[in-house]
């Protein structure tokens, strides 16, 4: 069983090699629209809209460089949770504190305002490129997630360096298991899929980062980084996985970011990727052709 590597970043990844939907995303578009402010953690879906539109403010605030957010803070522990659990540009920020007349927080940051805001157009322009050249809103969202995971898979580079956060890997292209797989979350969430970050346990206890990504209501699992150390990334054996099959690549105790015990996966629509040798789109990346290692091919429809 691949070793896995211990880490308790959960924060977020990447330069680019192409495959798949890769060609092209190491030149930044300038113009493209910003980052879906609001995007966060499906763990914390109950939460209320207020909540989540705060949320939204915030991050747009550091996409700005801007030093004051006005919000109720009632909604503070639950803005600050979204916040560091979502948003990549987090790591940008040196502190939060509350405002003494309770109107909201005040932002201070590592660096200056200037170098903010290059940082997070810089950002903004990777993350767009990469949706871009993965075909969002061209493809359906299943397609779309299979991109994806294919230009995660063939772009990062393991790296065992401390402090490793998903801003790195999104722009550097070096990460671990939970910088990794938060760069999935992510993206899947700037293309409009629902997404959370899970953490396990191999039987050593060791921890591991691994994506639950929603289909038509249903769960699925993704372990990117153990994709790229068993093929490279080339294939599709660790996308799209029932708990039972994480279960079998020596995984457990899978909980969300909030310690809470993950909700088991268990619809086998993809399960013609366990045996992945090799893959395509079918026409119109309708579908996805699975050659498997019995030279069988399996079709999924998308």
């Amino acid at each position: 069983m691949i070793k896995k590597i211990t880490a308790l970043v959960l924060c977020f990844a990447m330069t680019a090699v192409l495959i798949s939907c890769s060609k092209g995303a190491e030149t930044a578009k300038a113009d493209k629209e910003p980052l879906v402010f609001d995007a966060f953690d499906l763990t914390y879906s109950s939460y209320d809209s207020g909540t989540v539109s705060a949320f939204g403010n915030l991050c747009k605030a550091v996409y700005n460089g801007e030093s004051e957010v006005r919000f109720n803070l009632g909604m503070f522990d639950g803005v600050i949770q979204l916040f560091y659990t979502s948003y990549p540009l987090s790591v940008l920020v040196k502190n939060i504190e509350k405002k003494s007349d309770g109107s909201g927080v005040t932002v201070t940051y590592k660096t200056d305002a200037d170098d903010v805001i290059a940082k997070s157009k810089a950002f903004s322009n990777r993350v767009n490129s990469i949706l871009s050249d993965c075909g969002y809103g061209k493809v359906n969202e299943k397609a779309l997630a299979v991109k994806i995971y294919s230009y995660v898979t063939n772009s990062v580079k393991n790296s065992s360096k401390d402090g490793l956060t998903v801003y790195d890997t999104i722009m550097t292209g070096e990460g671990d298991s939970y910088t990794c797989s938060n760069m999935l979350e992510y993206l899947f969430r700037q293309g409009g899929i629902k997404s959370a970050h899970i953490i396990a346990s191999d039987v050593s206890k060791a921890g591991w980062g691994i994506t639950l990504a929603e289909f038509d209501g249903e769960g699925y699992l993704f372990d990117p980084m153990t994709e790229i150390h068993a093929n490279g990334g080339k294939q599709l054996c660790y996308f799209g996985m029932t708990t039972e099959d994480a279960a079998a690549e020596g995984l457990v105790e899978f909980v969300y970011t909030n310690r809470q015990k993950a909700a088991v996966c268990d619809n086998p629509f993809f399960d013609a990727c366990r045996s992945c040798r090799s893959w395509e789109f079918g026409e119109d990346n309708a579908s996805l052709l699975i050659t498997r290692y019995d030279g069988e091919i399996v079709e999924i429809a998308l």
